[in-house]
């Protein structure tokens, strides 16, 4: 995904059109298709990338695009998110990390796993690209005992929407990935359908994702 002004900066030639949207399915947009002839991340090098015009400015990160799963889809993608490394290699997952690794399934271009949230099975996203922490559909987030009153932390958006963030402190447990956490505070939004895994969590961890093998793994080393 890219800015349309840096598609333009770059001369990108268009070469068609998508019907783009979030997991909400609310305000589905036509975006422009660009062709990229090549792409480099670090040693990797891709060409003939088709990249999808984004849709809200992303200013608030200081981003021109997005680095979507096709680009790395025969590698090892390794995040460190506390040194802030990202690795894109022809390895296998080590064995102890795989050995802890859920399955994960494509969902309308991205990647899901099921979680276990006080004894139901909600479908979920990692978003590497959200600075929020677990957020969890309305529906599911009001089915749980919660010990404080939710209260509105934020407010949130994806390329096509715009929604508030709550919070509040629940019983229970949620199991995703090979973690546990006990009566932990989670966030809910009324528009996501899924629950959504952002950076303000995953900042403590190191995620491996290997789409050849269909695993995910979150790890502390």
């Amino acid at each position: 995904m890219i800015q349309a002004s840096e598609a333009e900066r770059l001369h990108l030639k268009v070469v068609g059109e998508i019907n783009a949207g979030d997991p909400s399915g609310r305000n589905n947009q036509v975006h422009k298709l660009y062709l990229l002839p090549k792409l480099q991340i670090g040693a990797l090098t891709v060409e003939n990338v088709v990249l999808g015009e984004a849709g809200h400015p992303m200013d608030d990160v200081k981003s021109v695009g997005v680095i979507g799963v096709e680009c790395y889809a025969t590698l090892l993608a390794k995040i460190d998110y506390p040194n802030k490394i990202l690795t894109l290699s022809h390895n296998k997952m080590p064995s102890a990390v795989a050995s802890k690794a859920t399955t994960i399934r494509k969902d309308f271009g991205i990647y899901a796993f099921d979680s276990d949230v006080a004894g139901q099975t909600v479908k979920t996203h990692i978003d590497t690209g959200s600075g929020g922490n677990i957020l969890l559909p309305q529906d599911i987030a009001k089915r749980l005992k919660a010990t404080n009153t939710p209260h509105v932390v934020g407010h949130g958006r994806t390329p096509f929407n715009s929604f508030d963030i709550y919070s509040v402190n629940v019983e229970g447990t949620i199991n995703f990935a090979g973690i546990t956490l006990k009566d932990p505070e989670i966030q809910y939004a009324d528009m996501f359908p899924v629950m959504n895994v952002g950076s303000k969590f995953l900042k403590d961890y190191v995620i491996y994702f290997d789409q050849r093998s269909k695993k995910l793994a979150l790890t502390k080393e």
